[in-house]
């Protein structure tokens, strides 16, 4: 516990020796990896959520986006534990990022139009990218477990940035 500003146990070397303790034994390049793992596997599915109305348009219900982005992650996260442990990592992050690179096509280069096939089609990237992102989370939580509590925290961390860095991203780039 760190003291409280303004006693005379409150020193800069003091804050310093705390600090230091909490983080003994983490490798910063641990911790910088599972920060990106966590970032890059949420930033899309923010980004998605902060686009609905830009997807679908006015006349269709945004619920539509949320439903088809968190649905098949869901299911991903409640279907996948039985199996995906007889998935080596390796082919695992191939497979989501193909998955999420193939959603992130799929929304972009779908023409700009609001009738019910364009939006199916954007409806269909937004499920690769729910998938990619509910596999994604699955395998690296799982791998956090061969690199101790400090790449738990780091990826809970990335997660946090990725609500920022996608909701920045939606408002800065049109």
């Amino acid at each position: 516990m760190l003291p409280m500003p303004g006693t005379p146990a409150a020193s800069w070397a003091v804050y310093r020796a705390k600090l230091r303790a909490v983080f003994e034994g983490a490798d910063p390049r641990v911790c910088a990896a599972f920060w990106l793992f966590g970032l890059i596997n949420n930033v899309l599915y923010v980004i998605i959520l902060s686009a609905a109305v830009d997807l679908v348009g006015p006349a269709v219900p945004k619920g539509v986006v949320l439903l088809a982005d968190v649905i098949p992650s869901f299911i991903t996260k409640l279907v996948a534990p039985y199996f995906i442990h007889q998935v080596p990592y390796a082919v695992r992050i191939f497979v989501f990022v193909g998955l999420s690179t193939a959603g992130m096509l799929l929304i972009a280069l779908t023409p700009a139009s609001r009738d019910g096939g364009a939006i199916g089609i954007r409806m269909l990237g937004i499920i690769f990218a729910s998938l990619s992102s509910g596999g994604g989370e699955l395998s690296f939580l799982g791998l956090t477990h061969y690199y101790g509590h400090f790449s738990l925290a780091a990826w809970g961390s990335g997660t946090g940035g990725a609500g920022l860095v996608g909701a920045g991203a939606h408002l800065v780039i049109p």
